[in-house]
């Protein structure tokens, strides 16, 4: 039947809007049933309502399996306006019964994007009937369509904890390469002689922005590094391990935490102005020999030192802002006494604002008291252990709101290494480098020191001392002196050599290495003795501390021939 267009005066009175989607099977009976009864409902006449129901039919058919259809249906005065409509994807697959059989009923919109089908139709209504009635039944379900709604579900939820499963095995690894990129304790354990070293880093998520590091760059220095990126996950794990490559690159090419400082902190910040992440990091170096410590801190906690007598410093010096924000910042440092039997120790901000349930923090205090009462002489892994016991004490059941991380580092009074030592100031001329060359021969022969490790001592200093004398020299000859310290360990058999010069700042080692695979004639002039110096030496360092050069070289004896 056609349909009878509304009069201009009938006005609406409601209208009444419910989605459904297509099911097969018999879920098409069923809601047609439901569209014959909502008609009924509200008033349309038998005959009207039988050709309504059979349009719906041939629309609801003609269109793919788990299409929703949309059905609108507004009350006016005299009449109710039925309007269907259903969204097609761009390409929309072949109707069971093919939509060019109801032109004169269905509508189809052309164009790139999604298609449209609608079906509109208005019929006299009768008598009015309760609305809420009306409403409930255009909302229900049928059967069939709880079933396919329960099956989608289902479906979306499966897909759900599928992805949920990737995404947090992709985390479980990211936390396990993190984990890894931390010095281990099998590693803390053999970090060097003497040194009795200890941490935690807990994340308080699966991956988190704590780390710490501990690095024997040679016999008398230890780098002790910690550091805390702002935010969490995986962008602040990123710049987590970004910050800890750059770290390990410049300690072992630098001794001076400031300008370790101020060599990341521009790398840091490249690339960062998205993201604005910042990184709290303290940069220690301990020198065993002059028994001191050699610190940067940029905006991180104040460390603590336990000493040997049992009082505690706090290194409350902070040497500028957090790196990775502010371009070239003139970081400083300081420096502290270490002697055998202090501990230092390391915290990130975890620790400290630590709260419990009545919203108390652990507080710096506490941390310096817990140091104040507990032994000097008790080793890292045990301080650290009752440290964290005492901040779960402390916590109660309160949930971590951040990272903690924790570093012990201790120097053993215990431990005694036999050492033996020369040193010998001259003038960096020829005649001077001859007189060391002396001196260290002597030295070997003394100390029973293999001839084939002498012979490598010798030709290791003939190539340094005749760079220092050849191209360190100032205008005044007469202030260019050179100082060399030798010094063997006999418990661990290794030789140190430590070369200091006062002419002008040069590098040996930033000479590019020779192309060994070239012929002397094809090869470039210069760069020969450096690279046999670190083919021979165990590990080589340089520095400058105005006004000296140092380089140092440790030299492994132990796989030396007998005497």
């Amino acid at each position: 039947m056609s349909g009878i267009g509304t009069e201009p005066h009938d006005l609406a009175l409601t209208t009444i809007r419910a989605c459904h989607p297509v099911v097969e099977g018999r879920g098409f009976r069923s809601a047609r049933q439901r569209f014959h009864d909502l008609l009924a409902e509200i008033g349309v006449c038998e005959v009207l309502c039988a050709t309504a129901v059979a349009e719906y039919s041939l629309f609801y058919r003609s269109l793919p399996i788990g299409t929703t259809i949309t059905t609108r249906l507004q009350l006016l005065a005299s009449s109710i306006d039925v309007q269907l409509e259903a969204e097609l994807g761009a390409q929309p697959s072949e109707p069971t019964v093919p939509w060019t059989h109801f032109e004169a009923t269905i509508s189809r919109e052309e164009g790139d994007g999604p298609q449209r089908l609608q079906l509109h139709r208005t019929y006299p209504r009768g008598a009015a009937r309760g609305l809420e009635q009306v409403s409930s039944l255009l909302h229900t379900k049928t059967a069939e369509e709880l079933e396919q709604e329960i099956s989608q579900t289902k479906a979306s939820i499966s897909d759900t904890e599928s992805r949920l499963s990737s995404v947090l095995q992709d985390l479980k690894i990211a936390a396990d390469i993190q984990q890894r990129m931390l010095a281990s304790k099998e590693k803390l354990l053999q970090l060097h002689n003497g040194i009795d070293c200890h941490a935690y880093m807990v994340p308080c998520r699966d991956i988190g922005g704590d780390f710490y590091d501990v690095i024997s760059l040679d016999t008398d220095h230890i780098a002790v590094i910690v550091g805390d990126v702002s935010g969490k996950g995986i962008t602040a794990a990123m710049m987590m391990a970004t910050c800890m490559t750059l770290l390990r690159a410049f300690t072992e090419s630098f001794r001076a935490p400031s300008r370790i400082m101020r060599k990341i902190n521009p790398r840091l910040i490249e690339g960062n102005e998205t993201d604005c992440l910042f990184t709290t990091l303290f940069v220690g170096i301990i020198n065993t020999q002059r028994h001191r410590l050699t610190y940067c801190n940029a905006g991180h906690n104040p460390a603590i030192v336990q000493r040997a007598d049992g009082s505690v410093d706090e290194l409350e010096d902070i040497h500028g802002p957090a790196v990775g924000v502010i371009q070239d910042v003139p970081y400083e440092q300081s420096v502290v006494p270490f002697h055998p039997g202090d501990r230092l120790v390391l915290y990130t901000d975890g620790a400290s604002e630590t709260f419990n349930p009545a919203g108390d923090l652990y507080g710096t205090e506490r941390l310096i008291a817990y140091c104040n009462h507990t032994p000097a002489e008790r080793d890292s892994a045990s301080f650290l252990e009752d440290l964290l016991e005492d901040l779960a004490r402390f916590s109660q059941s309160e949930p971590a709101h951040d990272d903690v991380t924790l570093v012990s580092v201790r120097r053993d009074a215990s431990v005694t290494q036999s050492v033996v030592s020369a040193e010998r100031q001259v003038a960096a001329t020829m005649e001077g480098m001859a007189e060391l060359m002396k001196v260290s021969d002597a030295f070997c022969s003394e100390h029973h020191i293999a001839a084939d490790i002498s012979g490598r001592l010798q030709l290791v200093l003939d190539e340094l001392l005749i760079n220092v004398v050849n191209y360190g020299r100032k205008k005044d000859a007469d202030l260019h002196t050179i100082k060399l310290a030798l010094r063997y360990f006999d418990s661990n058999q290794l030789l140190v050599a430590e070369i200091r010069d006062s002419g002008a700042a040069f590098n040996p080692f930033a000479l590019a290495e020779p192309d060994t695979d070239l012929s002397i004639d094809e090869r470039q002039p210069g760069g020969l003795g450096i690279f046999l110096v670190r083919d021979l030496a165990r590990s080589f360092s340089y520095t400058y501390e105005f006004p000296w050069n140092i380089v140092l070289l440790e030299i492994d004896c132990q796989n030396g021939d007998n005497p």
